[in-house]
């Protein structure tokens, strides 16, 4: 077949010889899985050509090529019980035929004694009935052999076995000696009579002879009955040899043999015998021997009846599922039946060794199966079938509308549809566009039609129907989506291919929103984040501008602990604390407090300068966040940058490269909950440089370039956009002292920078490409002049101004602070004093203002652990430190706020330490008290621990603290808590 499932049957044409077709005839019963045909009611020997066509409903297919056939009839089969009898110079032979009703004549040969046999003759007027011919002109006294066969047109049929008979004289009575002869007139009528041949067994003929007496010039008719013995089921003569029969004596002859042929058949039957009788008639008389009988024997014996095969198939599989065939006999047999099978598929269905031949074991009353395994390939093609027939062989029999077995295998391999990607956020009113193709190469053109639950005038998709060949199905085809207004929920299309695996179907999901937040998204948060690596960098590289120059080996600090340092571990009492997990790290200060800086030793050559250069790799973590917004859209976010760097150094001089890898995650939000999840992974290189004006005054630049990928995922869809991000920067400063006045003169302190980058993020599907630009400048100085004292007391006052200017694409404005301070230190009396104020001067909002004051005071007049000690604090609005650092530090100058404005804390500590145990140790009892606009705590404590000076460390601790928090919320209960603390260092 074409392999076409639309074929609904199949039509033919037919000419005889050199003639002209006829008319289509349609095939009664096709279908698309017809393959054969049989046409009958030919004339054999004539050559018929024919052409064949498949039709689907009123399409007629293209005609096949013509094939030509010629009938022939069914070569006839040996004849059976063939006899010769001897007469007067002939001979009678008589047969069995074969039942063939093809049989159109008999041909026979003949040879005399020991010669050769001439050429077949056929019988005159013989036909498929005929079952006896007589053979005259032979020579008496001369044996004759003879064989027989019949001829089914130009088709010959089996010769007969080889039958040998003598033709003989008839006596006569010739009278006395030499004289005149006495004559006797022959009697008026002559008589007749009959006599039987051999006992016989069924199959063959029984054979007859009919003598006259008197005169045989003419030929004489003689009529006979035929019978035989009935009863227990006998039938031995062959139909159309009872009743009434006749034979005929020739001219010349005195007798003549009638045979009656039998039939061999497989019926087990009683034995019988066969009566023939000579009828009265006016042309002869009869008397005794008018009736003789030839016994007849059964030579079948009593056999069970031969089973009969059937097969049958299981229901359809789907490929690499086996397919299970039936075999069963009819009736039961009582032995093992071994049926011979031929499998063969339509397809490429069958695994491997899984065709031919195979013989299957039917056991004594049951029935057997077949299994046959198929292949589970990774193709798509039509349905197959695996085909059962069963075979002729020895102990059983077929039941040809049984004999053949078909079950169906599925294909699994339907192409599939593959949509990338699988989930789109479109605004109203945009487009938004993804691409479909198959997942594998279907064998024949498949239609996919797009659909949508959204009515067509909301939703426009174009196209709606996309054709894949043999031949594109792997090439990706565009589908664009247009919402013409906001939808209530996300709308799904729906993808289906016709033909074979019809309903083969994948799904994208549209999300249409009023607006577009992601536009806004990318742009302001890539912004925010390439400047606050950018600020990481800077604050990374001012850190190592200016630290002292690095002592050779290896620095490794983790968490905020040295772990190079001469203390080992057991007295490190902090680093051990957080070693074994007393004490919890975050993973802010773990990122934020590690470090480690690494320069070989320098190599001692003669004459080398202290300045000479020397080599130092170094790295930082860093950790930021940062919030802002971007037209309707607020973000947040958190940055971790991991820097790592090679510098070389002299002492004017240094430069060097950083290599940072850096990690962003945050969120947006929109309107109307249009929110999202961001995050960033970015790497970039960053080659900087310092030069000394004076020892401690110097300028220094550093650029950079970025390379990574943006992630944004709105909220209710599955993927994500991941366009490109790249990051461009540079920037210049100057820090260090500007006049240095030692313990008793001014000193001023300068720091200023320029900063100014670049992000852009490329355009993927859905989401156009940004780019944000942001510059900063920075300028602070510090002035600070001591005044020393009597009995070693010192008192410093300080003055801090801080102007910054921030523009671009991210937050903006411009502000200036003032902070002023002052400090009395008096170390011999153990007291100390702070005072400390600032105030924003100048800010981007007019209303926006910002002061603090605080205020400190401790008294610790005991060098050691004992003795009274007393510290208190005041603050009133915002932190009063800062000034300079206050304002330059942030990220944005936004981060300061009024927040603070009108808050006040005041904490206080008096404890009093007393020998014990000899002196030995000391136990000291504290009282603590903090106060707060919004809320209260008081504290007991006790503790006791091993004498020691201040600032020695104590071998071990034991400390208990009672706790009072009171909220000023009058709602909100009070709390309450007890510590016990004990620390060993081992």
């Amino acid at each position: 077949n074409p392999n076409n499932s639309d074929v609904t049957g199949y039509e033919y044409q037919q000419k005889a010889g050199g003639g002209s077709y006829g008319s289509w005839t349609a095939i009664s019963g096709s279908s698309a899985t017809t393959v054969s045909h049989t046409v009958s009611g030919l004339t054999n020997g004539t050559a018929y050509s024919f052409r064949i066509r498949a039709v689907a409903g009123s399409v007629n297919g293209a005609q096949s090529d013509e094939a030509t056939a010629t009938p022939v009839a069914a070569a006839p089969g040996k004849p059976t019980g063939f006899s010769a009898t001897a007469g007067n110079g002939a001979v009678s032979l008589a047969w069995s035929n074969p039942n063939n009703s093809d049989v159109t004549g008999y041909e026979y040969q003949q040879k005399a004694g020991g010669g050769s046999y001439g050429s077949w003759t056929a019988i005159s007027g013989s036909s498929a009935t005929t079952v006896s011919h007589t053979v005259s002109g032979l020579t008496n006294g001369t044996a004759y052999s003879f064989r027989i066969r019949a001829v089914a047109g130009s088709v010959n049929g089996a010769q007969s076995d080889e039958a040998t008979a003598t033709p003989v004289a008839d006596d006569r009575d010739n009278g006395g000696g030499g004289g005149d002869r006495a004559t006797t007139p022959p009697p008026s009528r002559p008589s007749v009579r009959i006599s039987g041949g051999d006992d016989i067994t069924e199959g063959e003929a029984a054979r007859f002879t009919v003598r006259r007496t008197g005169g045989t010039t003419q030929a004489l008719n003689v009529l006979l009955t035929v019978s035989e013995q009935e009863g227990e089921g006998r039938d031995f003569v062959a139909t159309g040899n009872e009743g009434s029969q006749q034979v005929t004596i020739p001219a010349g002859e005195r007798s003549a043999v009638h045979t009656v042929p039998t039939v061999d058949d497989d019926t087990d039957e009683p034995h019988g015998a066969i009566t023939v009788a000579v009828e009265t008639d006016s042309a002869y008389d009869t008397g005794n021997g008018a009736t003789a009988t030839v016994a007849v024997q059964d030579n079948d014996e009593t056999v069970p009846a031969e089973p009969v095969i059937s097969i049958s198939g299981g229901p359809a599989v789907t490929e690499g599922d086996p397919v299970v065939f039936t075999l069963s006999a009819n009736p039961d047999s009582i032995e093992e039946i071994m049926v011979n099978v031929m499998v063969s598929n339509n397809g490429s269905t069958a695994a491997g060794g899984q065709t031919g031949p195979r013989t299957v074991t039917i056991p004594p009353s049951r029935v057997a199966t077949l299994t046959v395994l198929t292949e589970d390939d990774a193709t798509d093609e039509p349905d197959g079938q695996i085909i059962a027939r069963v075979l002729p062989g020895p102990g059983y029999s077929l039941e040809q509308s049984s004999a053949v077995a078909t079950v169906v295998v599925v294909d699994d391999d339907q192409p599939a549809v593959v949509a990338s990607p699988s989930r789109l956020t479109v605004a109203a009113g945009d487009s938004g566009r993804y691409t479909v193709a198959l997942d594998r190469q279907p064998y024949q053109d498949r239609t996919l039609t797009i659909s949508s639950d959204a009515p067509a005038s909301d939703l426009s998709i174009q196209p709606r129907r996309l054709l894949f060949t043999p031949s594109n199905w792997a090439t990706p085809q565009t589908v664009t989506i247009t919402p013409h207004t906001t939808l209530p929920g996300p709308v799904t299309l729906s993808h289906a291919l016709t033909g074979d695996g019809a309903g083969v179907s994948s799904t994208v999901t549209v999300t249409v929103i009023a607006a577009a937040p992601a536009k806004a998204a990318p742009q302001g948060w890539l912004t925010r984040l390439g400047r606050t690596v950018s600020q990481q960098v800077v604050d990374a590289l001012r850190d190592r501008f200016n630290a002292p120059p690095p002592l050779p080996g290896l620095r490794l600090t983790v968490a905020g602990e040295d772990l190079t340092s001469a203390t080992p571990l057991v007295g490190n009492q902090q680093a051990l604390s957080k070693t074994l997990g007393f004490q919890p790290v975050t993973t802010k200060q773990l990122v934020q407090d590690s470090n480690f800086s690494f320069s070989p030793p320098p190599a001692e050559q003669e004459g080398q300068e202290e300045s000479a250069p020397h080599f130092a790799l170094w790295g930082q973590g860093a950790f930021s966040s940062f919030q802002g917004a971007e037209e309707a859209v607020s973000l947040e976010g958190n940055v971790t940058t991991a820097l790592v760097g090679a510098e070389w150094s002299s002492q004017r001089w240094q430069a060097g490269a950083a290599l940072s890898r850096s990690w962003g995650d945050g969120s947006y939000e929109g309107e109307e909950d249009r929110d999202g999840d961001l995050n960033s992974t970015l790497t970039a290189l960053f080659p900087y440089g310092r030069y000394g004006l004076t020892p401690r005054l110097g300028l220094w630049a550093v650029a950079g370039y970025g390379w990574g990928q943006l992630s944004l995922q709105p909220d209710g869809m599955d993927g994500e956009y991941q366009p490109g991000a790249n990051l461009g920067m540079a920037a210049v400063g100057m820090d260090g002292i500007l006049l240095d006045g030692g313990a008793e003169d001014l000193s001023l302190t300068t720091t200023a920078d320029l900063l100014s980058l670049t992000t852009t993020s490329e355009a993927v599907d859905g989401l156009d490409a940004s780019e944000g630009n942001v510059t900063r400048f920075r300028l602070g100085i510090e002035a600070e002049r001591p005044f020393p004292l009597s009995d070693g007391a010192s008192l410093l006052p300080s003055l801090e101004i801080g102007v910054r200017q921030d523009s671009g694409d991210a937050e903006s404005g411009f502000g200036v602070e003032v902070a002023a301070g002052l400090s009395w230190n008096a170390p011999e009396r153990g007291i100390s004093a702070d005072l400390h104020g600032r105030t924003l001067l100048a800010h981007a909002e007019e209303q926006f203002r910002e002061q603090g004051v605080a205020l400190s005071f401790s008294w610790d007049p005991d060098p050691s652990n004992r003795g009274p000690s007393f510290s208190l604090g005041r603050s009133l609005g915002a932190t009063a430190e800062g000034g300079m650092d206050a304002l330059l530090k942030p990220t944005v100058l936004q981060e300061l706020d009024d927040d603070g404005n009108g808050q006040q804390q005041l904490e206080a500590t008096l404890a009093y330490g007393f020998p014990a145990y000899n002196n030995r140790l000391t136990l000291t009892p504290g009282l603590a008290v903090a106060l707060s606009s919004t809320s209260r705590t008081y504290s007991l404590l006790w503790s006791v621990a091993p004498y020691a000076q201040l600032g020695q460390a104590e071998p071990w601790q034991l400390s208990l603290e009672g706790e009072r928090q009171e909220d000023n919320n009058p709602d909100s209960s009070a709390n309450h808590s007890l510590n016990l603390r004990f620390s060993l260092p081992f």
